[in-house]
């Protein structure tokens, strides 16, 4: 994986860590400023881990980083209508990525992507171009989990 790439793009990669990582706080995000060694040694420290272990998570993120670059967009891309219908099925995996949502906004999606990106954008305070890219980093996160099955 090209650090320097990330280094000079990490506005777009700190979303990507923060998922992987959700107990990074942004303040420690914007210190690491791309930097493999400060985001190593930050994984250490606020998962209370060894840094062979931290250094492992971090080789694994960085393989399924390089992974994802190779997919093709029309590869990732989910049935929604898939999830509209089995949508009981899909609101925990929503609900883990996205806590703030509540039971009634989830009903209220039922399953709608468009309704699902606006809530997001509404519940977390963020713009459109935002929420669309937690949104499709989801859906390749649900392809993945599809094709393994």
């Amino acid at each position: 994986m090209n650090w320097d790439r990330i280094e000079g793009n990490w506005k777009q990669f700190k979303g990507d860590v923060k998922q992987q990582w959700g107990k990074l706080t942004d303040d420690q995000l914007d210190v690491i400023a791309g930097k493999r060694d400060k985001l190593a040694g930050k994984i250490q420290e606020a998962y209370g881990i060894t840094k062979d272990v931290a250094e492992k998570q971090l080789s694994d993120w960085e393989k399924h980083q390089k992974d994802m670059a190779g997919v093709k967009l029309e590869d990732t891309k989910v049935n929604w209508d898939r999830i509209e219908v089995n949508w009981k099925q899909f609101k925990g995996d929503v609900k883990q990525q996205w806590g703030k949502l509540t039971d009634d906004q989830l009903n209220v999606i039922a399953g709608k992507r468009d309704k699902l990106a606006g809530k997001i954008q509404e519940t977390y305070g963020i713009t459109k171009d935002v929420a669309e890219k937690q949104l499709s980093d989801w859906e390749k996160r649900q392809k993945e989990v599809a094709s393994l099955k």
